[in-house]
């Protein structure tokens, strides 16, 4: 399984990753400010399918891991540290911005090529509901 992050483009290293499910409304777990979510119900880092890792932007007041996820641009290198040692890296293919209530199901594709697919919260901050209005998503493939 995946343990750590990095994205040089946006200053991250070594962001610890860790495994995550789903809360009880429905929802992907997302752990604190400082670590990644990886949906452990999905494929690794690298399997076919699209592995997918969620972080903040911010959360209790403190910058999130992916504060910065809407500065990625296709061609950034993400690399991926696995259990054991072994790592893998993949390039950023697009980023895109989806309503919180309209994000494809594709992204937790189960098959086809290998993906990676970070998530985040982005668009308007909601005042009222503490919340973001929609999902940031990078698509990313093994380099």
């Amino acid at each position: 399984p995946p343990t750590g992050l990095t994205i040089d483009d946006l200053d991250i290293a070594g962001a610890r990753v860790v495994p995550v499910g789903v809360e009880p409304g429905g929802e992907m777990e997302i752990p604190g400010a400082d670590e990644v979510g990886w949906y452990r119900y999905g494929p690794r880092p690298g399997d076919r399918g699209s592995a997918v890792l969620a972080a903040h932007i911010a959360f209790d007041g403190v910058d999130g891991v992916f504060r910065h996820l809407d500065d990625l641009r296709p061609g950034d290198e993400v690399r991926v540290d696995l259990a054991g040692g072994a790592s893998r890296t993949f390039v950023v293919t697009a980023v895109e911005q989806y309503p919180k209530d309209d994000v494809p199901d594709e992204i937790f594709a189960r098959a086809g090529d290998p993906r990676l697919v970070l998530v985040t919260c982005g668009g308007r901050f909601d005042d009222d509901a503490r919340a973001y209005d929609d999902n940031r998503v990078a698509y990313a493939r093994p380099a």
